[in-house]
């Protein structure tokens, strides 16, 4: 699905699968490069109030989920920062303002 995406812009995808224990592993390599992203990536521009109108196409408002994303991102302590983002995730589970799919044609 992703590749066939791709190849419509002109973009050539080589896409590899591995085994679960093999993905850990190359995924913990220093030389192996990827992108370094938090749960503030995806929390901030999908769901938080300020997103409405924006990427926040659910419309969805609720002040505490934003106040712990704001608190975990003035956070330094990496333990505290993940446990701010994980009570917003659980907020964000109980009401699920929405529920991603995803859908291929083949």
């Amino acid at each position: 699905m992703l590749q066939t995406d791709l190849e419509k812009v002109s973009l050539t995808a080589d896409i590899t699968s591995f085994e679960w224990g093999a993905y850990l592993k190359r995924s913990s390599d220093p030389s192996h490069e990827g992108a370094v992203l938090d749960a503030d990536s995806f929390l901030t521009p999908l769901l938080s109030s300020a997103s409405i109108g924006g990427n926040n196409k659910a419309a969805w408002c609720n002040k505490d989920f934003d106040a712990l994303l704001d608190n975990a991102r003035a956070e330094t302590d990496a333990s505290v920062k993940n446990a701010l983002y994980a009570q917003a995730q659980q907020i964000a589970a109980d009401e699920s303002p929405w529920i991603p799919l995803a859908n291929g044609l083949r």
